[in-house]
């Protein structure tokens, strides 16, 4: 499967037609790889959120040919060491947009092309008369795996210890 660039393991699709924008759809990929992260992998994590902000920027028309350098830099080194395949995905998918499809990233580039949507990649909630319909809070998830306005700059493993713990208080109160 490696040798065509492909995979074994959990999978998904996403349908685009010749009216989607590729750098959004990428920018989309990577931000839910990113958010998705655990932060067990510090390569992940940071460079997949770094990758995400890049595209954006690119997205949005508002970035410069360095942008699309350092994007570049950073999808050699967000698999490095990395437990799952998460990162791998982020790598592949976002540097196979990239070969296949370089011309919207330059028009994007070169003010060529208008800021596009946002391109939401989320879990299907529920299908509508034929309609799939996403879960729109994954647009408000930050990268903590929080729904706080800003991103606190942590991992979600980060927040183990300020979790509650679920057993007694103490040995004494356990029966």
């Amino acid at each position: 499967m490696s040798g065509i660039g492909s995979g074994l393991g959990a999978g998904g699709f996403i349908v685009l037609d010749d009216e989607s924008d590729l750098v959004a759809f990428a920018q989309g990929v990577s931000r839910f790889l990113a958010v998705e992260s655990c932060g067990q992998c510090t390569p992940c994590k940071q460079d997949g959120v770094a990758i995400a902000d890049l595209l954006d920027r690119i997205r949005s028309s508002e970035a410069d040919p360095a942008d699309l350098d350092e994007v570049q830099d950073r999808l050699d080194t967000v698999a490095n060491s990395s437990r799952c395949y998460l990162a791998t995905q982020q790598e592949q998918v976002v540097r196979s947009v990239l070969s296949l499809f370089p011309e919207p990233f330059v028009a994007h580039l070169e003010r060529r092309a208008d800021a596009a949507d946002v391109f939401l990649v989320a879990q299907i909630k529920d299908i509508v008369d034929g309609q799939a319909i996403l879960d729109e809070r994954q647009a408000a998830k930050q990268p903590d795996w929080r729904y706080d306005e800003e991103y606190s700059g942590q991992s979600p493993a980060d927040h183990i210890d300020q979790r509650t713990p679920a057993g007694p208080a103490s040995d004494e109160t356990a029966v």
